[in-house]
């Protein structure tokens, strides 16, 4: 029997826990969720059920890859 879905779901909380390379306090992750809120959204990274956030970490991590990626496009290399 393979893992539902939902099995897989965290709560902000956890998903900030297990990637504090690129979110190190609960701040950064609530400022890039405000920025970044509708994106994650449609792509399915960032679900409200029951009344609660919870992070789909899949989606969730390639939205940030993808979007870092295109900030970095239009950004020139540090020195």
């Amino acid at each position: 029997m393979s893992a539902s879905p939902l099995s897989a779901l965290l709560q902000l909380s956890e998903y900030r826990e297990q990637r504090q390379r690129p979110f190190p306090s609960a701040g950064s992750l609530q400022w890039y969720l405000r920025q970044h809120k509708a994106g994650l959204v449609k792509c399915g990274a960032l679900l409200l059920i029951a009344g609660r956030w919870w992070v789909d970490p899949r989606h969730f991590d390639d939205y940030v890859i993808e979007a870092g990626a295109k900030a970095a496009q239009s950004q020139s290399v540090p020195a």
